[in-house]
């Protein structure tokens, strides 16, 4: 099983220290759990200075572009791919 992290959005950037607090619990728990793994695809959506990155976004900066899905997929392939061989 994997989890991925509550994903950052600019248009839900003031919740975003609640999801992050949510996030860390999340983490926590699957170190705990044999067959699954926690992949952060949070961290790597924030900018220099811990906000959502809108360039990730679409206009209405809660969905991703495709920028952001290949954001995603160079996080989560890798690590499928090192699982499944």
């Amino acid at each position: 099983v994997y989890l991925l992290s509550i994903k950052p959005s600019p248009l839900r950037a003031k919740q975003w220290p609640r999801m992050a607090r949510t996030n860390e619990g999340i983490a926590r728990i699957a170190a705990e759990m044999s067959n699954v793994a926690y992949l952060d695809v949070a961290t790597p959506m924030l900018d220099s200075r811990g906000r959502p990155r809108r360039e990730l976004y679409r206009w209405d900066g809660l969905h991703m572009n495709a920028a952001g899905y290949h954001l995603w997929t160079r996080i989560v392939k890798p690590r499928l791919l090192a699982d499944l061989t």
